[in-house]
C-alpha cells in the first residue's frame, strides 16, 4: 500500500526536478507521500497499474529491447518505462492502453525514461495521439517536440539536423535546455529540418505509416514483407501491367513507372524455381531486349524523387552468359530538360560490365565515386543488388553480402532527379557513346531516400532465400 503510493509520488517528484520546478523540502515530500498512502487505501481498485506500451512488428523486423533480441512474430512485448528500443530492421509499432501509437522504422533508437517523454536518439519515430488529452514530448537531438493532439513524425539522421513531419494536428518544438520555444507548426502536410541555430527549412513530407501498418503488421513472412518494413520510398515488384504499360507502385502516394515498347512483361520472375522460396511462385519479371531506344523502364523516381546526397536503390538482374559482352546500363538517375525524353547527364548510376560485374558511379564535380563489385554476375542466375550512398560512405552489395565500399568522407552536390530521367536499363546522352543498354531481366526494383545498413540488405536476401520465416533472431546478435 505504502509503496505504491510513495512510487507515484516520487515518480512525479521526479518529473518535477526534472523540469526544474519542485520547490517541495524534502520533509514535506515525506509528509506527503504518508497522507497518499493514507488516501490511496480507500481507493486501491481505482489506481491504474504502471502504464506499458505494447509491441508488435512487421514481418522479418530485427529489433531488441533492453539489448535482448525479440521474435518477429513471438507475441505481443510489452515495453515499460525504462526501456530502450532499437530496431536493425523493419517496423514496430507500440500502443498504450488509452489508444495512442508510436511507429518506429529501423534502422533507429529510442529511450523511454517516461513512456510519454520518449528521447529518439536516431532513426524514425512516428506517434499518433488521437483525441488523447494526455500528450507526447519527444527529446531529439537537444529539442522536444511537443505535440498537441497530433499525428506526427520525428527523424534524427546519421548526419544532419532533426526533421519534424506533421501529418495532422500542430506540434511545438523547444530548446531542451532551456524550454524556449524555436518553433510551432500547424500546417497538415508539411515538413520542416530544424537546425541547431533555431531556423527552420521546409522539406518534403514522408508517407505517414498509419494507414498502411494492419497491411504491413499481418503480412506473410517474405521478400517484400521485408523491404515494405524499410519503408522504401518507392517499389515497383514488376508483376503487374497496366493497360497504359503503366507499373504498380506499393509504396501509396509515390509514382508509377511506365515501359517502353521493347520491354516485355509477364516474363518468369525470380522464385522458388531458383531456391528463393522467400517469392511466390507466380512471380513475373520484366525481359529487356537493349539494343533499342525502347529497351527501358523509367518514371522510377519513387516519393519526391532521387536525391544525390544519400539514397538507395535494390534491384534482381539476370543475365545470360551467351549474350555478347558489353557494358550496359542498369540504373540511372540523371538530369535533363523537360522538353527531352532522355536525360542529358547522368548524375548516379548502376551498369554491368563485360567482364560481368557491377559499377556503381556518382557524379560529383571534381570528387566523383565509383565502386566495383569482384565478381562475375552474368552467369545466368538471379543476383540481388543494392547500391547505398551518403557523405560517409558509399557501399556496393552484391546477394546481401558488402562487395566494394568507398568510406572516404565527402560532401556529395544536391540535387533531386525525377520522372523520365530515372530509369532502368538505357544510358543518358552523355552516355551513349561509351555504354549500351542493358539485355537481360530484371525483378523487384525499390528506392530509398536514405542509405541503408548492412543489416537492412543481408534481410533482404536472407528474406528472399526464404531462411527468416517469422523468428527474427535466425542467428542475428545485436550490437
Amino acid at each position: 500500500m505504502f509503496s505504491v503510493a510513495r512510487f507515484k509520488v516520487m515518480a512525479l517528484w521526479r518529473d518535477q526536478k526534472r523540469r526544474k520546478v519542485w520547490s517541495v523540502p524534502e520533509e514535506t515530500l515525506h509528509l506527503l507521500i504518508e497522507d497518499a498512502a493514507e488516501v490511496c487505501y480507500e481507493v486501491e481498485d481505482a489506481r491504474p497499474e504502471p502504464g506499458i506500451l505494447e509491441a508488435a512488428v512487421s514481418p522479418q523486423t530485427r529489433w531488441t529491447v533492453n539489448g535482448v533480441a525479440q521474435e518477429a512474430r513471438g507475441g505481443p512485448v510489452d515495453v515499460v518505462e525504462g526501456s530502450t528500443v532499437q530496431v536493425a530492421s523493419g517496423t514496430v509499432r507500440l500502443a498504450l492502453d488509452s489508444g495512442e501509437l508510436l511507429a518506429l522504422r529501423g534502422p533507429a533508437e529510442v529511450a523511454f525514461p517516461s513512456l510519454r517523454r520518449p528521447w529518439l536518439k536516431s532513426g524514425w519515430l512516428w506517434l499518433d495521439t488521437g483525441s488523447s488529452d494526455e500528450g507526447f514530448e519527444v527529446e531529439a537531438a537537444g529539442l522536444q517536440i511537443r505535440d498537441v493532439g497530433t499525428r506526427f513524425g520525428v527523424r534524427v539522421p546519421v548526419e544532419g539536423p532533426v526533421e519534424v513531419h506533421l501529418v495532422e494536428g500542430r506540434v511545438e518544438v523547444l530548446d531542451r535546455p532551456g524550454g524556449t520555444r524555436v518553433a510551432g507548426f500547424d500546417q497538415p502536410g508539411t515538413a520542416f529540418v530544424v537546425e541547431g541555430n533555431g531556423k527552420t527549412r521546409e522539406i518534403d513530407p514522408a508517407v505517414d505509416p498509419f494507414p498502411d501498418m494492419p497491411t504491413l503488421l499481418s503480412g506473410p513472412a517474405d521478400y517484400r514483407a521485408a523491404v515494405m518494413g524499410q519503408a522504401p520510398a518507392g517499389y515497383w515488384t514488376l508483376d503487374d501491367e497496366a493497360a497504359d504499360r503503366r507499373l504498380a507502385n506499393r509504396v501509396r502516394g509515390s509514382s508509377t513507372g511506365f515501359l517502353a515498347e521493347k520491354v516485355r512483361a509477364g516474363e518468369p520472375g525470380i522464385g522458388p524455381l531458383e531456391s528463393f522460396d522467400g517469392f511466390p511462385a507466380a512471380n513475373r519479371s520484366l525481359f529487356m531486349e537493349g539494343g533499342s531506344d525502347q529497351s527501358v523502364v523509367a518514371g522510377l523516381d519513387g516519393l519526391h524523387g532521387v536525391k544525390r546526397r544519400e539514397g538507395a536503390v535494390s534491384f534482381w538482374i539476370r543475365r545470360n552468359p551467351a549474350d555478347t559482352p558489353r557494358e550496359e546500363i542498369l540504373w540511372l538517375a540523371g538530369a535533363g530538360t523537360g522538353e527531352r525524353r532522355v536525360p542529358d547527364e547522368a548524375a548516379l548510376h548502376a551498369r554491368l560490365t563485360a567482364s560481368g560485374r557491377v559499377l556503381f558511379e556518382i557524379e560529383n564535380g571534381d570528387d566523383d565515386v565509383s565502386v566495383s563489385s569482384a565478381r562475375n554476375i552474368a552467369d545466368g542466375s538471379w543476383h540481388h543488388v543494392v547500391a547505398s550512398w551518403g557523405p560517409s560512405s558509399v557501399d556496393l552489395y552484391i546477394d546481401g553480402s558488402l562487395n566494394a565500399r568507398d568510406a572516404e568522407s565527402r560532401s556529395l552536390e544536391d540535387g533531386r532527379f525525377r520522372g523520365r530521367f530515372v530509369r532502368f536499363g538505357k544510358p543518358s546522352r552523355d552516355l551513349y557513346d561509351t555504354f549500351d543498354a542493358y539485355t537481360g531481366w530484371v525483378d523487384e526494383i525499390a528506392l530509398w531516400n536514405r542509405p541503408l545498413t548492412g543489416t537492412e540488405v543481408a534481410l533482404q536476401f536472407e528474406a528472399a532465400k526464404g531462411v527468416v520465416q517469422g523468428d527474427s533472431t535466425g542467428g542475428w546478435k545485436p550490437r
